[in-house]
């Protein structure tokens, strides 16, 4: 039995004695007092009550017929510890007092007492009673609130540790996980082993300035070294505390690797978009030029007869169709492109084979004569189709199989392989998965600095052997493909690049092309509006030409202004002008005549929407640069429209 807290409010006292009248008086005695007050008439009268109840204190005779108080006393501290026991006694001697001492009598009294003398007894023995209740209950309390706060620092979300110079003395389950040890190996090893070597300094640093009192951030990010050898970043709180008498520190983590992948991704993301918005511009100026360029080439060639001519005319043109490209490029890896509506099923295994083929004389023939071995080791599962530019994709693979090349001068193996995976998510755009290619060198890899950076604009490792744009620009062709490239490398120990594509079955095979011979659907009036007097030039040029009666308009004011005043068959507006856009005007067409065809021209790409364009009455998009034979086409098929 226990002392209960509540008997402190009124202490319940046994008194037990064979004598009646001594149990009667210290009953009223004892009640006049404030306590709660049971008798018992022998030692085995008073060994039941105190078996069916809970008293602060029993005041027992030590002679009795059935039992004697030492016996009591034996059976209070087995069954009820916390109880005290006071012994009186008539027949007092030195050596009984020392007995029931020893048996753990509070007091000892002989008879007859003097009831102060007991009334004071008794308040210091009820005191000690519920002086030790209380501190049960304390220490109970604490009990429990020191294992709710265990329970909720081990199940914690953040990882919690307490380190003294280079030992960990404490961590938690998720400090644990967060760096793949156990306990027992967390608590044996040297703590800076979990810090990333590039970051050791200024943790320790952070810490000792800390231990000196300096006032410092309460929270900084640092990476760390799992047990597996994995790099990971974590968020890091720290406070100095004393641990078991000596200065230490307690800290606590949070994993936020997969947060500053995501963070780097938009810091990438941003910077394309801006670089996008600067090389939109640029695409838009260069094709103007470059449409002048080629239309002007083609018309001349249309023109003359000389061969030499000729053969210099065919040069400019080839040179400003591979400009062309150029800019095509730099929109690939702005990804300001985004038009899809031309992919076709890629059959990977094909593709890849194409590459290892075309890249064979340099990775084989060339590296051979030079007594450099390439080991190649290819490794391809089954894998299903996807979608896209066969030619884009192709350059790409292509450039990253140089890369892993170029990564080993003095030889190496490249591994090439493929594989099909699946993320745990049901959305639809991943249910059935994604096509893995990956290139794979044993070349000198790359540190964590230069990974964060290889798929930014201009930044290489190649000196001026190299314009820095082909990862660039990969990276841009597979993010429009709706794929993504991953790499894993370390400094020293090769490198991995992974390209992801999403499966797709919906797309068909390209259909072989067919020559088409243009149609005579004879003249036509064409209003021809542009801000650009090249443009405008050629177009008129182009048009009047193939048959046709033209008008130009400089700019969108005045073509719409002309389109209101005379009559016409077709227009060919330009998107990007000062005054009114190309979008305008074609609104305006469409509100006087819906059934005039309107041909948007624009030097920024094919990627509209064709919600919008059916919205703003454009029927036909003519991209630059743009040649002859292009122009005409569309003249005609605008006017079976």
């Amino acid at each position: 039995m226990s002392v209960e807290p509540e008997v402190c409010d009124r202490p319940k006292i046994l008194v037990i004695d064979n004598e009646s009248r001594i149990c009667d008086s210290l009953k009223v005695l004892l009640e006049g007092q404030g306590y709660t007050v049971s008798t018992a008439s022998g030692g085995k009268e008073g060994m039941e009550s105190l078996s069916g109840g809970s008293f602060a204190l029993v005041i027992t005779d030590v002679v009795m017929p059935d039992t004697d108080g030492l016996a009591i006393m034996d059976y209070v501290k087995d069954k009820s510890p916390h109880t005290l026991v006071i012994v009186i006694t008539e027949h007092v001697s030195v050596q009984s007092a020392v007995d029931s001492l020893r048996k753990g009598a509070f007091d000892y009294l002989t008879k007859p007492f003097d009831p102060e003398e007991l009334a004071a007894i008794v308040k210091r023995a009820t005191e000690q009673v519920c002086l030790k209740a209380r501190l049960n209950v304390a220490e109970e309390a604490l009990r429990r609130s020191e294992e709710r706060y265990r329970v909720l620092v081990e199940n914690s979300l953040v990882g919690i540790y307490i380190r003294q110079g280079d030992r960990i003395r404490y961590a938690n389950n998720t400090f644990e996980k967060i760096f793949g040890y156990t306990r027992e190996e967390l608590l044996k090893c040297d703590f800076w082993s979990l810090v990333h070597p590039e970051d050791r300094e200024m943790v320790r640093d952070m810490g000792i300035r800390r231990l000196k009192g300096k006032t410092l951030p309460y929270q900084y990010e640092a990476r760390g070294i799992r047990k597996d050898g994995k790099t990971i970043w974590v968020s890091r709180r720290n406070v100095c505390i004393d641990h078991e008498g000596n200065p230490a520190i307690l800290g606590n983590i949070v994993d936020i690797t997969e947060l500053k992948q995501i963070e780097e991704h938009l810091v990438r993301s941003e910077k394309l978009r801006a670089m996008g918005e600067m090389a939109s511009g640029i695409a838009h100026d260069f094709n103007n030029v470059l449409s002048a360029i080629i239309g002007n080439t083609e018309l001349l060639l249309s023109a003359v007869s000389d061969g030499k001519l000729c053969k210099r005319l065919n040069g400019i043109e080839t040179a400003a169709r591979d400009a062309s490209h150029t800019v095509k490029r730099l929109q690939d890896f702005t990804r300001i492109r985004k038009d899809d509506t031309d992919f076709e099923r890629i059959d990977i295994h094909r593709l890849v084979d194409d590459v290892i083929s075309i890249t064979r004389p340099r990775w084989k023939d060339q590296y051979q004569g030079k007594g450099i071995a390439i080991d190649l080791i290819t490794d391809f599962k089954e894998v299903p189709p996807v979608a896209g530019h066969p030619f884009e994709v192709r350059e790409v693979l292509t450039n990253l199989l140089f890369n892993a090349l170029d990564a080993m001068p003095e030889g190496g193996r490249l591994g090439v392989g493929t594989r099909h995976v699946f993320e745990g998510t049901d959305s639809d755009e991943a249910k059935d998965g994604f096509v893995e290619i990956y290139f794979s060198d044993t070349g000198f890899g790359m540190s964590e600095r230069i990974k964060k950076k290889i798929f930014d604009p201009f930044f290489t490792t190649k000196g001026v052997n190299s314009s820095g744009l082909g990862l660039s620009v990969s990276y841009g062709i597979i993010t429009r493909h709706g794929g993504s490239i991953l790499v894993e490398t370390k400094e020293g120990e090769g490198a991995r690049f992974i390209v992801r594509l999403p499966v797709s079955y919906a797309v068909k095979e390209r259909a072989e092309e067919i020559t088409e011979v243009r149609k005579d659907t004879g003249k036509a009036r064409i209003l021809v509006i542009e801000d650009d007097s090249m443009v405008i030039e050629l177009l008129d040029e182009i048009l009047t030409s193939g048959g046709h009666d033209v008008t130009c308009a400089q700019g969108g004011m005045e073509g719409v202004q002309r389109f209101k005043d005379e009559q016409f068959d077709m227009v060919f507006t330009d998107l990007g002008m000062p005054e009114m856009t190309g979008w305008d005007v074609a609104r305006s067409v469409k509100d006087k005549n819906s059934q005039i065809p309107v041909a948007l021209i624009t030097g920024w790409g094919e990627e509209f929407d064709q919600s919008r364009l059916k919205d703003a009455g454009v029927d036909l998009i003519v991209a630059k640069p743009f040649t002859v034979d292009r122009i005409l086409r569309l003249v005609d098929e605008a006017m079976d429209i």
